[in-house]
């Protein structure tokens, strides 16, 4: 039997690519990452990276991100740690604090980008 897994992290509609909200967990173990909060951002993005990736597509395709939360006071943090990760700088970074996350994690980080970069041209 085939792992269906991979088409529930990433879809694509008329030119948007969607990931699904990507947790810390270590590759290969498959276990939640411990370090701080950082990491795990840095971690969650690395994995939203490498699935557009397969998309055909790079960070800079990235339009939005959406970084969720488990505590209030991790939330200011969060985001700023993930916008200093994207080199879109137009791309736009929210934040949400909920009760609890999938494994009990710390962040996760959900991705809308676009097939192609586009051209942002200056004063209009």
């Amino acid at each position: 039997m085939k792992n269906n897994t991979d088409r529930l992290c990433k879809f694509q509609v008329d030119g948007l690519l969607f990931v699904a909200g990507q947790i810390p967990l270590v590759p290969g173990s498959m276990v939640l990452l411990e370090d701080s909060l950082s990491q795990q951002v840095i971690l969650s993005i690395r994995h939203v990276q490498r699935i557009l990736q397969a998309m055909a597509a790079e960070i800079e395709n990235i339009m939005q991100l959406t970084v969720f939360v488990a505590a209030q006071d991790d939330l200011e943090p969060a985001v700023e740690a993930t916008k200093q990760l994207i080199t879109r700088k137009d791309a736009i970074v929210s934040g949400v604090c909920v009760t609890t996350l999938p494994r009990f994690a710390k962040v996760e980080v959900l991705a809308v980008a676009c097939e192609e970069v586009p051209i942002l041209q200056s004063g209009k």
